[in-house]
């Protein structure tokens, strides 16, 4: 009986043992609000595939809010994530970045047209206009 009773023990612990970060659900987006995690990017004039970010780099990450504002810490071909304010859908597949003053008195731009593609609840492609075609394929962060 005592043994049972062991036994009985042992599952019960390693069934109330927390799970392993890999087992874990993935983090869930509403549409494009919430935090997003660049993990592959075309660049400018490159190879013309898609390449995977380097793992033990700091994470690049975009944020875009639910009051219409974006912020991050990716940089993307011509301008630095810090440069973008805002952000405002235009259809299901386009959206307009609005860029910081110091960007609009430089450049005399004051919003970017980007696209977005692939949207679920836990991935993301963005693209945005360049000499060959740029952009990032993210996942849903907390």
């Amino acid at each position: 009986m005592k043994n049972w009773l062991l036994f009985l023990g042992i599952i019960i612990s390693l069934g109330c043992q927390k799970a392993p970060q890999g087992d874990m659900d993935p983090v869930q987006n509403t549409g494009l609000v919430g935090k997003w995690k660049l993990v592959e990017y075309l660049e400018a004039g490159g190879s013309g595939g898609w390449q995977k970010m380097d793992e033990t780099s700091a994470p690049k990450i975009v944020e875009f809010k639910a009051d219409g504002s974006f912020t991050g810490s990716a940089s993307f071909p011509f301008i630095e994530a810090d440069k973008l304010k805002s952000y405002r859908i235009l259809d299901d597949k386009r959206l307009e970045m609005g860029v910081k003053n110091s960007f609009v008195s430089f450049f005399g731009v004051p919003a970017l047209s980007w696209q977005y593609a692939d949207l679920t609840p836990t991935t993301l492609r963005l693209t945005f206009p360049c000499p060959g075609g740029c952009g990032g394929k993210y996942v849903a962060v907390e």
